[in-house]
C-alpha cells in the first residue's frame, strides 16, 4: 500500500507541476502579447476587422495616433467608411497631421462620413495648408457641401484662381461635387481663359454635367480632341443646349471613331424632337452594324417617337442578332405598329427564351387595345420570374382597374423580385390597404427576403412622409430597427432619421464579420503583391490586377468566390456604351448575388477606363456583381468600391454585349 501511495503522490505532483507550468506559460504569453509590439499585417488586419463589423473600437481609435504614418491613415480610412457619429471629430483633429498623406486620407475620410456639420472645419484649415495637401481637403468640403452651407461654395470658387493647377482643378471637382449651379458661369470664364489642360478638363466635366450655356464654344472646341474621354464630356454638354449649332455638332459626332463618343451623341440627339434630328438619327441606324449602337439607336428614336427605324427593325427581326437587340426591335415595333405587331410578338413569345418571353410582355405592354391583356396573363403564370416581373408590370399599368389584383398575386408569388416589384407599385399608387399585409411580411424576416424587407421599408417611410402618426407604418420601422440583417436595420435608422428626424443609429448593433482578425492578417501576409484574376470570356480572356491594399475585405470575396466557381457559366448581363459592362449575377437579371452582402470600401482611386468595381444597390451591399469601366468617370469615385484594373484585354471587355458568358476566373498569384 506504502509503494502504491507514494506512486499517487508522485503522479499527483507531477500533474501539478504540469498544471503550474502551463499556468505560468498563459501568464507569460499574455504578458508577452500585452507588451510587444504587433506587426504591421497583425494591426492592419485589426483595422479592417473592425471596419467589417462597422465598430469603432478603443483599439482603432488607438491606431489613429499611432507613430507608422500607414497605420494612421489605414485606421483614417476606416473611419471614415464606418461613418460613425463620433468619426468626424476624430478625423477632423487628424486634418493637422505632421505627414500630408496621413492629413490627406482624413480628410478623405471625412468626406465619407458625409457629416456636413465638419465642412466648414475642413475650409478653416484650407488657408494655412501648402497645395499638396489642398486637393484632398477641397474635395472631401465638395462632398460635404449643401444648402445648408451655402457660404461654402463661395470659399471653393476662390480657389479657381489659386496659383496651383493641381489646387484648381480640385476646386472644380469640388464644386462638382457640391452641385451649386449658381457657380457654373464662373467656372466657365475660368476655364475659357485657363492655360493648364488637367483644368481645363476638370472645368469641362462640370460644365458639361450642368450644361453651361455659356461654355458652348469651349464643348465645340473639345471635339477635335485626341482623347475620347473630352470628346465624350463635350457631347455631353452640347446636348444640354438647345442652340442649332449644338445640334449640328452633336450630328457630327455620330461619325466619330471613338464607340463610346458615338453611344453619347445618339443619346443627347434622343433627347431632341426636331425633323432634323429624327432623320440624322434614322440615316444613322440604316449604316450602323454595331449591335450595341443599334440598340441604342432604336432606344433613342423610341424616346423621339420617331418611326423611322420602323424597315431596320424589321430587318433585325428577321436575322440573328444578339437578344438586347432583337428585345428592342421588339418594343419599337409594338409601339409604332400596334395591333399590327402582335402576330410577330406571338411567334417569339412561343418560341423564345425567358428574356425574349420577358421582353414580349414588354412589348405587349405598349398595346393600347385591351385584346393583349389575356396574352400579358398568361405571362404572368410564366415558370421563369424574369417573365412574370415583366408581365406584372406591364399588367399594373395597362390594366389599371385591376391593379390590385395583380398586386395581390404578386405579393404571393414564389420569386422575391416579383414580390419587390409588388411592393414599389404599392409605394407608387399609394395603396394604404396593404399596410398591415406588408408589417406582417416584415415581422417574419426568415420568411421574407432581405431585398423585399428593404422595399417594404422605403414603403412604410413614403406613407410616414405623408402621415408621421400612421401607426402600422410606424410598426414597420420597429420591426425594420430590429431586423437580423444589419443593412435594414440601417436602412430603418436612416428613415427614423431623415422622415420622423429621430436618432436610432444607437440601436443598430455591429454587423457581423465574415472573417476573423486571424485571417485577414494572413491573407496581408499571403497578398505582399497584388493577385491578378483571369476572366475567360466568349469573346477572349480579360486579365485584372487585384488591388488587395485598397479593397482587402472585396478582394478576399472575389477570389474566395471565383476560387469556389462562382462564376463559370455567368452572363454579363448589362452592358451600357461608352458606360460600363456588368457581370456577377447568378440569376441573369441584376437581382442576385452569393446570399450575403460585404461591406463597401470606398477609396480614393479615380475610376479610369478599365477600372473593375462593385456593383451595389446602396452602401453595403455588395456580394458578386462587378463592372469594368469603358472609360473615365468621375462621379463614380468615391461612390463605389473599386477593387481592380483591367492590365490586358481592354479590347476584350469592348466586345462584349449583354448575354456573352463568363468561362472560368482564375486567380494567380505573383506574375502574370
Amino acid at each position: 500500500m506504502t509503494v502504491i501511495a507514494n506512486t499517487m503522490k508522485r503522479i499527483l505532483w507531477s500533474i501539478l507541476t504540469v498544471v503550474v507550468i502551463a499556468v505560468f506559460a498563459v501568464i507569460g504569453y499574455y504578458i508577452y502579447d500585452l507588451t510587444r509590439e504587433p506587426g504591421r499585417a497583425e494591426m492592419l488586419a485589426d483595422i479592417v476587422h473592425a471596419e467589417d463589423s462597422r465598430r469603432v473600437t478603443p483599439l482603432l481609435l488607438d491606431y489613429l495616433e499611432h507613430p507608422e504614418p500607414e497605420i494612421r491613415k489605414h485606421a483614417a480610412l476606416a473611419l471614415g467608411r464606418i461613418g460613425a457619429p463620433e468619426a468626424g471629430q476624430s478625423l477632423a483633429a487628424m486634418l493637422g497631421d505632421s505627414v500630408q498623406s496621413v492629413a490627406a486620407t482624413a480628410a478623405f475620410a471625412l468626406g465619407l462620413t458625409g457629416q456636413n456639420r465638419h465642412a466648414d472645419d475642413l475650409m478653416d484649415i484650407a488657408v494655412d495648408l501648402p497645395s499638396t495637401l489642398l486637393p484632398s481637403l477641397l474635395e472631401a468640403a465638395g462632398r460635404l457641401a449643401d444648402t445648408s452651407h451655402p457660404h461654402l461654395t463661395l470659399q471653393l470658387v476662390t480657389y479657381l484662381a489659386h496659383p496651383a493647377p493641381q489646387v484648381r482643378a480640385a476646386a472644380c471637382r469640388a464644386l462638382y461635387r457640391a452641385a451649386d449651379l449658381s457657380v457654373t458661369p464662373t467656372v466657365a470664364a475660368m476655364a475659357i481663359a485657363e492655360t493648364d489642360r488637367e483644368v481645363r478638363l476638370e472645368a469641362l466635366y462640370l460644365l458639361a454635367q450642368f450644361g453651361e450655356p455659356a461654355a458652348e464654344q469651349l464643348f465645340v472646341h473639345y471635339l477635335a480632341d485626341n482623347d475620347p474621354f473630352p470628346r465624350r464630356t463635350a457631347v455631353r454638354g452640347l446636348g444640354h443646349i438647345q442652340t442649332e449649332q449644338a445640334e449640328h455638332y452633336l450630328a457630327i459626332a455620330l461619325n466619330d471613331r471613338d464607340p463610346s463618343v458615338v453611344a453619347q451623341a445618339i443619346q443627347e440627339l434622343g433627347d431632341r424632337t426636331s425633323r432634323k434630328t429624327h432623320e440624322q438619327l434614322t440615316r444613322k441606324l440604316q449604316q450602323e452594324k454595331d449591335p450595341r449602337l443599334m440598340r441604342l439607336l432604336l432606344q433613342s428614336m423610341l424616346k423621339q417617337r420617331n418611326p423611322g427605324g420602323l424597315d431596320a427593325a424589321r430587318r433585325i427581326l428577321s436575322g440573328q442578332h444578339t437578344h438586347p437587340l432583337v428585345g428592342m426591335a421588339l418594343r419599337y415595333l409594338a409601339t409604332f405598329e400596334q395591333e399590327r405587331a402582335i402576330p410577330m410578338i406571338d411567334s417569339v413569345a412561343h418560341e423564345g427564351d425567358a428574356y425574349l418571353r420577358a421582353v414580349c410582355a414588354d412589348a405587349y405592354g405598349q398595346m393600347t387595345r385591351a385584346n393583349v391583356l389575356t396574352r400579358m396573363g398568361v405571362l404572368f403564370n410564366d415558370e421563369d420570374p424574369l417573365v412574370r416581373k415583366a408581365a406584372f408590370e406591364n399588367l399594373t399599368t395597362v390594366d389599371a382597374q385591376n391593379r390590385k389584383y395583380h398586386i395581390d398575386r404578386a405579393l404571393n408569388d414564389r420569386d422575391f423580385v416579383v414580390v419587390v416589384q409588388a411592393v414599389e407599385q404599392i409605394r407608387t399608387f399609394a395603396f394604404k390597404i396593404y399596410l398591415p399585409v406588408l408589417q406582417t411580411m416584415m415581422s417574419m424576416p426568415n420568411e421574407t427576403d432581405v431585398d423585399v424587407r428593404r422595399a417594404i421599408l422605403e414603403t412604410a417611410a413614403s406613407f410616414l412622409e405623408e402621415n408621421t402618426q400612421d401607426t402600422t407604418a410606424l410598426r414597420i420601422l420597429i420591426d425594420g430597427i430590429m431586423d437580423p440583417e444589419y443593412v435594414v436595420r440601417r436602412d430603418a435608422a436612416e428613415f427614423y432619421k431623415t422622415v420622423l428626424g429621430e436618432d436610432r443609429y444607437k440601436m443598430v448593433p455591429p454587423a457581423p464579420s465574415r472573417y476573423t482578425a486571424g485571417k485577414i492578417e494572413d491573407a496581408y501576409n499571403k497578398y505582399r503583391r497584388n493577385p491578378f484574376a483571369q476572366i475567360a470570356t466568349s469573346k477572349g480572356v480579360i486579365k485584372m490586377e487585384l488591388l488587395f491594399e485598397a479593397a482587402p475585405l472585396t478582394v478576399m470575396n472575389f477570389i474566395e468566390l471565383a476560387r469556389d466557381g462562382f462564376y463559370h457559366g455567368l452572363m454579363f448581363h448589362r452592358v451600357i456604351p461608352g458606360f460600363l459592362t456588368q457581370g456577377g449575377c447568378p440569376r441573369g437579371d441584376g437581382w442576385g448575388g452569393p446570399g450575403y452582402f460585404i461591406r463597401s470600401e470606398y477609396n480614393a482611386l479615380p475610376f479610369e477606363r478599365g477600372s473593375v468595381a462593385m456593383a451595389t444597390s446602396g452602401k453595403d451591399t455588395g456580394g458578386s456583381q462587378f463592372f469594368l469601366s469603358l472609360a473615365r468617370q468621375p462621379h463614380l469615385d468615391g461612390n463605389y468600391t473599386l477593387f481592380a484594373r483591367v492590365v490586358h484585354g481592354m479590347d476584350v471587355v469592348e466586345q462584349l454585349v449583354e448575354g456573352d458568358m463568363i468561362e472560368s476566373v482564375t486567380i494567380v498569384e505573383g506574375a502574370l
